[in-house]
């Protein structure tokens, strides 16, 4: 019937298409633009520093040398004081010298040391093992400054001696803290007497961290880079706090 043929039917409707998407004989090419959004954000760094420390004398005797000025730097592998005219190394290795190693024994500060004369230049071994080219490499730098070196026994051939025993003893030479430490204040003189742990001077505090204050309404979420006067340092999620000392 008439009414049944309206109930099952569907009316189809073919839309209008609008004149700006009507196909054109016409062709071009579209450039897009490109834009950067990085979500910067101005951040409060705070630097935590340490105590300054104390340089020790690790021998005692007269000071026949001594070079010190506050403000003035010391490097790690040279001399800048002699106590009864034979110059002391200054050193630093990551683990404070405790006890007096012989060729053959292994720990943190045999490889402390090892790495230490590696960056300074010289062939020590790369490991935890306290090694002849230990000794070497030791003598080698102890030879730039004139200090004492390490190994005993009778000359032989063109006048090298032949080592036939080494030791580094813990107070061999006069341990920094890090690789370069700045003097604040001088404490002792030329023709001072000093004794083993005498105070020789004291540096100035050194970095130990740093905390961010993180956006909190940050846009982007993710991994952050901190530029701090064009140095990049990476900011992991959730990460606050920079302990690298570099």
């Amino acid at each position: 019937s008439a009414g049944a043929g309206v109930g099952c039917g569907f009316l189809l409707v073919r839309p209008a298409i609008p004149q700006s998407l009507r196909s054109s004989t016409a062709s071009g090419s579209i450039t897009a633009a490109k834009s950067r959004f990085d979500d910067a954000r101005d951040v409060t760094v705070t630097v935590h520093t340490g105590t300054g420390r104390t340089v020790a004398s690790p021998k005692s005797g007269t000071i026949t040398a001594y070079g010190c000025a506050p403000g003035q730097t010391i490097d790690s592998g040279t001399s800048f004081i002699a106590v009864d005219e034979v110059p002391l190394l200054s050193l630093h290795t990551a683990v404070p010298p405790f006890r007096d190693l012989q060729s053959g024994m292994r720990g943190r500060d045999v490889a402390a040391l090892n790495a230490e004369l590696r960056r300074l230049g010289y062939a020590a071994p790369d490991g935890d093992a306290m090694t002849w080219d230990t000794i070497l490499a030791y003598n080698a730098l102890a030879d730039t400054v004139g200090a004492a070196r390490l190994g005993s026994g009778k000359t032989r051939g063109r006048g090298q001696p032949a080592m036939v025993g080494g030791s580094l003893a813990k107070d061999a030479y006069v341990w920094l803290d890090g690789q370069s430490v700045t003097i604040r204040s001088c404490v002792a003189g030329i023709g001072a007497s000093i004794d083993v742990k005498s105070e020789l001077l004291t540096t100035d505090s050194q970095s130990q961290s740093v905390s961010v204050t993180m956006p909190q309404d940050e846009v982007v979420a993710g991994d952050r880079v901190l530029d701090v006067d064009g140095r990049m340092v990476d900011m992991p999620q959730q990460t606050t706090a920079i302990t690298d000392s570099s």
